[in-house]
C-alpha cells in the first residue's frame, strides 16, 4: 500500500521536499492471516528510493518483511505487541529559530540543526532545558562544527547529551571531539565499516535491530513504523526516546491511534499485533504480482530472475 505523508515543514537540513513517499508491506500466511510493517526510505539522507527498495528488496524492505512477520505471528496468537506503558520522549524542535528557548523548559529537547550554526549557538545559550540533544544530519564541515562548539557557553555545553551526525564520519577527528561532547551516529548502516563500529549510536527499530544504543527514535515514518518502534522502546522505559514525530505530518486516519500527554506517548490498539485492525481492513492493497492487470507497478519477488525475464 503506497502512501504519501505531507510534512508541515522541512524535516531537516538536507530534506527540502514536503512529501514523504513510502509503502506499507503486508505479509500473509497460507490461511490468510496477515502482518504489516512500514517501508519508509529517506533518499535525501542516502537511502535508495522507494522504487529501488522494492525492486532490489533492499535492507529496509527486508526489515519491513521481518517486522511484518512478527506482527503476523502476534495477530495469529492473539497477542498485543504494545502494552499500556507510556514511552518517555524528548521534545523535537525542527525549527529552532521560532522556538522560545528562554521561556520553555522541557527536561529533554532535541534540535534539528542546520548550517546556520552561529544562530543555533546563540539560541542554545539561552536554553533553560536540562538536557539537550542535537542532530545535524551531516550538514556541517568539521571546521564549522569546531567553531560551533567554541560559541557555546560552558554550562550549555555540559547539558548536551549527544550530537548526532555533526559532519561526515572520520575516526580520528570524531575520537578527538568525542572528548568534548558525545558524538553519535544515527544513520550508521549507511556508513563505512569503521563508522558502524562507533560506540555511540541512535537506534531506529523500524530500520534495523540494535542491542546497543543511547536511545531509540522513529525514522519520522508512517504511524505503522512508529508503532513498531514503540514495541521496542517499551522494553527500555528508563530512557528518554524520540517518537514524537507524528505531528510533523498532516494527520491521517492512522494518527488517531496515538495519545500523548506532554512528552509521554501511548498507543491505543484496536486489535492484536500492532493493531490498526479497522483501518487496515479498509485500505487498498496492491499485489506484488497480478497477471490479470497491466500495471507498471507489478514486481516479481524472485531474486534469481533477471531484469529481462
Amino acid at each position: 500500500h503506497r502512501y504519501q505523508l505531507i510534512r508541515n515543514q522541512p524535516a531537516n537540513a538536507k530534506t527540502s521536499s514536503l512529501i514523504q513517499y513510502g509503502a506499507l508491506i503486508k505479509c500473509l500466511d497460507r490461511d490468510g492471516r496477515y502482518g504489516v510493517a512500514d517501508l519508509c526510505p529517506w533518499p535525501s539522507l542516502g537511502d535508495q528510493t522507494l522504487e529501488q527498495e522494492l525492486l532490489n528488496q533492499g535492507k529496509l524492505f527486508q526489515r519491513a518483511v521481518e517486522l511484518a512477520k512478527i506482527d503476523l505471528e502476534a495477530r495469529k496468537n492473539k497477542i498485543k505487541l504494545i502494552g499500556d506503558v507510556s514511552v518517555q520522549n524528548h521534545l523535537l524542535i525542527q525549527d529552532y529559530k521560532t522556538f522560545d528557548f528562554k521561556n520553555r523548559s522541557e527536561n529533554t529537547i532535541k534540535i534539528k540543526g542546520d548550517s546556520d550554526y552561529q544562530t543555533l549557538a546563540k539560541c542554545l545559550n539561552t536554553s533553560r532545558s536540562e538536557k539537550i540533544r542535537l542532530d545535524f544530519n551531516f550538514c556541517l564541515k568539521e571546521s564549522k562544527f569546531r567553531t560551533f562548539l567554541k560559541l557555546l557557553n560552558p554550562d550549555i555545553l555540559k547539558k548536551i547529551e549527544t550530537v548526532e551526525d555533526p559532519f561526515p564520519f572520520e575516526l580520528q577527528s570524531w575520537t578527538e571531539l568525542n572528548q568534548i561532547v558525545c558524538l553519535s551516529l544515527d544513520w550508521s548502516e549507511l556508513q563505512s565499516a569503521e563508522a558502524q563500529s562507533w560506540p555511540h549510536t541512535i537506534a531506529k527499530p523500524s530500520r534495523k535491530h540494535q542491542d546497543s544504543f543511547l536511545y531509540m527514535t522513529s525514522s519520522m515514518d508512517h504511524p505503522v513504523g512508529v508503532a513498531h518502534g514503540l514495541v521496542h522502546a517499551q522494553k527500555w522505559p528508563d530512557r528518554v526516546h524520540g517518537f514524537l514525530t507524528l505531528s510533523s505530518y498532516q494527520s491521517t486516519e492512522f494518527h488517531s491511534a496515538f495519545e500523548h500527554s506532554g512528552t509521554d506517548l501511548k498507543y491505543i490498539s484496536d486489535g492484536y499485533g500492532i493493531g490498526f485492525e479497522s483501518i487496515l481492513k479498509n485500505i487498498i492493497w496492491e499485489p506484488w504480482i497480478d497477471w490479470s492487470l497491466n500495471s507498471e507497478n507489478q514486481l516479481l519477488i524472485n531474486p534469481k530472475i533477471t531484469p529481462d525475464e
